[in-house]
């Protein structure tokens, strides 16, 4: 309650959240405040849309604070792979390679001008070293990758990792659908 009070005299000062202007000496705190009422605020239409919005949230039958999370975060574009990698069965640690690679995050060469290395690829010692090169252009890779698709009986072909993963069902919990997606997860020594 003292807290209440506190910011009531320091941040609104006889006035309400709906109209107090954001500060430049206020908290950062206050300001994120602000910023996302101002946000809100945006984004109904008006301090009435707004009230009756977070009424809303709490008649859902989910807590205020799954609603207010849910309307708030930050949401991405849906990807087709995430239940390839992000399987409840799989360690994490299996499943980050897999991520890293589908979001063209790993740390290969080609991503790492800004370091003075010899950007060759270490398998083959031919060509610059990539996401698609290692995983379906290198002669080295290219074997591993037929001997995997052998194993798993895959026959058609690939040629990137977006494919790769099209051609993987997401439905089923056989065993040979597990390891189909595990076998995203193989990755050549040298990573």
């Amino acid at each position: 309650m003292d807290t209440l009070r506190w910011v009531h005299h320091f941040y609104l000062q006889d006035t309400n959240i709906w109209i107090v202007p954001l500060q430049h000496t206020s908290s950062p705190l206050w300001k994120s405040f602000i910023k996302l009422r101002d946000c809100l605020l945006d984004d109904c239409g008006g301090q009435p849309a707004v009230i009756s919005m977070l009424q809303s949230w709490g008649n859902t039958g989910k807590l205020f604070s799954a609603n207010a999370y849910d309307y708030l975060r930050t949401k991405g574009t849906p990807v087709s792979w995430v239940h390839v990698v992000w399987e409840s069965w799989c360690l994490p640690r299996h499943s980050f390679i897999p991520w890293l690679v589908l979001l063209q995050r790993l740390r290969t060469k080609d991503r790492l001008h800004f370091i003075d290395i010899d950007v060759t690829c270490v398998f083959c010692q031919d060509h610059e070293e990539s996401h698609d090169h290692l995983f379906f252009a290198c002669s080295w890779t290219s074997i591993l990758w037929m001997k995997v698709k052998s194993w798993l009986r895959l026959n058609r072909g690939m040629t990137t990792i977006n494919s790769a993963v099209r051609g993987l069902p997401f439905k089923g919990k056989t065993a040979v659908t597990r390891m189909k997606r595990a076998s995203l997860s193989i990755v050549p020594k040298g990573f």
